[in-house]
């Protein structure tokens, strides 16, 4: 498994899931599920201190530098 995910995200060989909105692909259904937030309207991660709200969890981290 991690033999076939190197050769495709390193190499381009195998075969790459489409993103059924744009052109963009993934080398598993894990990262393409997670592509698929950016086409969704879903903020579920918010900021306690001003209401600022994310899509991605890292999103949110990087904004809590900023208090």
């Amino acid at each position: 498994h991690h033999m076939k995910y190197h050769m495709l995200t390193k190499h381009g060989i195998g075969q790459k899931l489409t993103c059924p909105i744009c052109p963009h692909t993934c080398a598993n259904n894990s990262m393409l599920n997670r592509h698929m937030k950016s086409h969704s309207e879903v903020r579920s991660h918010s900021c306690l201190t001003c209401g600022a709200s994310y899509k991605f969890l890292y999103k949110l981290k990087q904004h809590l530098t900023k208090h």
